[in-house]
């Protein structure tokens, strides 16, 4: 199995993917698995579109999507289980806006 994890300490905590908050481009990102794929951490894409895709259950124990819009297709499955970062649940406001 393959898998993808952020950091549990550290000032990059809990941080897989970071974009650059200044850029502004139309271009979508996309981040894809098969079955055996697992992301572990936040993915930040705050200014762009992002394409998550894929049939991964994977044995992430958390994963946080940050984007402009995010778009699933598979059958992914993500989790919210934060006990083995250093300082816990990194996210501390939660906010939804359409």
């Amino acid at each position: 199995m393959g898998m993808l994890a952020a950091p549990t300490s550290g000032p990059m905590e809990g941080i897989l993917f970071f974009q650059d908050r200044s850029i502004t481009s139309s271009q979508t990102n996309t981040v894809s698995g098969g079955s055996t794929l697992s992301f572990e951490g936040a993915l930040y894409f705050p200014t762009t579109p992002l394409n998550f895709s894929g049939n991964s259950s994977g044995s992430a124990a958390y994963t946080i999507i940050i984007a402009k819009t995010i778009d699933f297709s598979g059958l992914s499955n993500l989790r919210a289980g934060f006990g083995n970062l250093q300082n816990g649940n990194p996210i501390k406001k939660v906010a939804l806006a359409d």
